[in-house]
């Protein structure tokens, strides 16, 4: 697990700020995901779509041409060892837009999330 994390800090991520991003999910979804591991991929990726959509709206930047990386651990139990599937999310905090095919370093954050306005970013989403 340490190599791993020398990893990620070193080569993946390096001196870029990182924001983790932490969803958790009502119960009947998590007993869904527990009973057919097969669903996370798919709801993995429509939260991912959003997230990137949503960092690159954020940065003034066109869905489209926008890059983003993130890195997703999917934890299946809490503190208390219950039953508590939720992903722990690593995206870089500034946004990767690509132009011809050379991905450029942009120095904008976006700013933090806010719990409406991302809520409707998702629910609009999943329609």
């Amino acid at each position: 697990m340490a190599e791993s994390a020398r990893h990620l800090v070193e080569e993946v991520f390096g001196p870029r700020p990182v924001r983790q991003w932490v969803l958790s999910f009502p119960y009947p979804l998590r007993f869904l995901f527990a009973s057919k591991p097969e669903a996370i991929g798919p709801v993995l990726g429509i939260v991912q779509r959003v997230i990137a959509g949503w960092l690159a709206d954020q940065a003034g930047i066109d869905r489209a041409s926008a890059q983003c990386g993130a890195v997703t651990l999917i934890q299946r139990f809490g503190s208390a060892l219950n039953l508590n599937i939720h992903f722990h999310m690593l995206w870089g905090s500034r946004d990767f837009p690509s132009k011809n095919d050379k991905v450029l370093w942009r120095p904008r954050r976006p700013r933090p999330p806010e719990g409406y306005y991302f809520f409707g970013a998702s629910h609009s989403q999943s329609q």
